[in-house]
């Protein structure tokens, strides 16, 4: 475990939330669908640039997701988690994990509201 990865499990003790809301417009259940059907979350998932593939999105609890991002400048990334909720087309609740990097390892808890 490298020093950033020690120094973020320990700030990770403490409970941080941020809030984004984006509004689409588009049906709820095709912003649902961009995130649980694969062929459609690598269309766009990452930053401007990045090209994404989605190894695996077993989207029911308890089901893992993997995906690789080869970004601009040559780096590849690899996240990966597991599916604590599913509520189509409400919600969804994943563990986030990056695979490498200084955060290896560090868990985080993403939620997703549709509204």
């Amino acid at each position: 475990m490298s020093d950033a990865t020690a120094q973020a499990a320990e700030a990770a003790s403490e409970t941080y939330t941020m809030n984004i809301e984006r509004i689409f417009k588009a049906p709820r259940s095709l912003v649902y669908e961009a995130f649980t059907e694969p062929h459609r979350l690598q269309a766009w998932w990452g930053p401007p640039g990045c090209q994404s593939t989605v190894h695996a999105l077993d989207v029911r609890v308890g089901g893992a997701y993997r995906i690789e991002m080869h970004m601009p400048a040559g780096t590849v990334h690899f996240l990966s988690g597991v599916f604590r909720e599913v509520d189509p087309p409400q919600r969804l609740v994943y563990s986030w994990t990056w695979e490498q990097g200084d955060l290896e390892g560090l868990e985080m808890t993403v939620t997703l509201e549709f509204s």
